[in-house]
């Protein structure tokens, strides 16, 4: 993929069950530990979307005083996917957006703070006013995670607004798994389906053929993980096939 300097970088994806933080500790560990020549404390900048908000993931590693989270603008103003219109509706977030882009782009503190004050003057009066309290806490206070005159003061930022770059790789990678995945879903649901249709005697001999299918091509890798041919599957597969011919 291009980095942020338009350079071709070899990107790293990892794939796990759920997003948590946790999860991307073990992935940041991992890194670190299949690069020898690199250290948690090179870490500059974590960019991603709002679950790095609360900042847990520098205290995890450990990086706290050496490292900065960047929040992707992208996951902060989409109206489809942005965490601030999720928290204030689409409806106010259409009275707010101007001023809350403005906050995110702006390129000095004064600017940040006359887009600030018209988002207050908007909620001022608004009869929820938990969503003038979201603006504080949750917004205010975590300026130094998107702001752009805050963020251009951090040594070596190259000006990144967010992670589009390793998105665009990670959307590739999702779409090549996701295929293969939905591929081995929908073999399992014909099977489920075929079975469906089979006698007793058709399932007995089904059942056979899949235990004696469990026997073959195993083999262990030098990793200690096992490896199963596809062979097993066609095996079954085909049974079900001659099954079915016979039976129609």
């Amino acid at each position: 993929m291009l980095d942020g300097e338009k350079k071709v970088c070899l990107p790293c994806e990892g794939f796990t069950i759920r997003e948590t933080i946790d999860g991307y500790v073990w992935l940041i560990e991992s890194i670190v530990a299949m690069a020898p020549g690199r250290k948690l404390c090179d870490i500059k900048f974590i960019i991603g979307d709002g679950i790095f908000a609360a900042e847990t993931i520098l205290t995890k590693l450990g990086i706290e005083d050496t490292c900065h989270v960047i929040l992707d603008h992208h996951h902060l103003l989409s109206l489809d996917i942005g965490s601030w219109p999720k928290a204030f509706g689409l409806n106010l977030f259409s009275h707010l957006k101007e001023d809350l882009t403005s906050m995110v782009k702006s390129t000095s503190l004064t600017a940040y703070e006359q887009a600030l004050e018209s988002a207050r003057a908007t909620l001022r009066n608004h009869p929820d006013q938990k969503h003038a309290k979201y603006l504080e806490r949750h917004i205010h206070s975590k300026r130094h995670l998107y702001a752009n005159h805050i963020i251009q003061k951090f040594a070596g930022h190259l000006n990144f607004q967010g992670n589009a770059p390793s998105e665009r790789n990670h959307c590739i990678s999702v779409r090549h798994v996701q295929c293969q995945a939905l591929a081995v879903q929908s073999t399992d649901v014909a099977t489920r389906e075929a079975l469906k249709g089979l006698s007793s005697w058709g399932l007995e001999i089904y059942e056979k053929a899949t235990r004696h299918s469990q026997r073959l091509h195993h083999r262990k890798n030098q990793d200690g993980f096992w490896t199963v041919d596809i062979i097993k599957q066609l095996v079954s597969i085909l049974v079900l096939l001659l099954l079915r011919v016979k039976l129609i």
